[in-house]
């Protein structure tokens, strides 16, 4: 539903469709839950992480200035429930977790730290890592969304 297996359609005619397998396994499908065997792009992965957090709605993103009330863009994903629940994991996240250094005074941010150990060659080289940051605040009622 998150569009993750599709090429992002943008205004710019530059975009790469997602790494995916070749061939979809059992094992795919358990470890693409945690971020093994996929690969998108930046932005791809902000319009999906926004979705989680902004109640559910997935908006495909532009480079165009749009009203922000603009809906026309946005497909429901999943539940308010399930956004506000994982809000509140995100939060625990730059609170308590991982993402600790992410947690401003009174910005309530939340976020989700990752990473990636590079494909170089076709193999995982384990020394040498891509990391990453995708955070939104505050996280009772989102308005921006950053990724480092």
């Amino acid at each position: 539903k998150m569009g993750l297996l599709d090429r992002l359609r943008t205004e710019l005619p530059e975009s790469a469709a997602p790494i995916v397998p070749s061939r979809w396994t059992e094992i795919n499908t358990i470890t693409i839950a945690f971020g093994h065997g996929i690969a998108v792009a930046p932005i791809q992965a902000a319009a999906a992480v926004a979705a989680i957090a902004n109640g559910g709605d997935l908006i495909t993103p532009t480079f165009l200035k749009a009203a922000p009330d603009d809906k026309a863009r946005a497909t429901h994903v999943l539940s308010g429930q399930t956004s506000e629940a994982m809000r509140y994991i995100m939060r625990l996240n730059a609170a308590e977790g991982s993402a600790k250094k992410a947690a401003v005074p009174y910005y309530f941010v939340g976020g989700k730290t990752g990473t990636a150990e590079k494909v170089i060659g076709g193999r995982y080289i384990h020394n040498r890592l891509f990391t990453t940051f995708m955070a939104a605040a505050p996280m009772n009622d989102p308005k921006y969304l950053f990724i480092t």
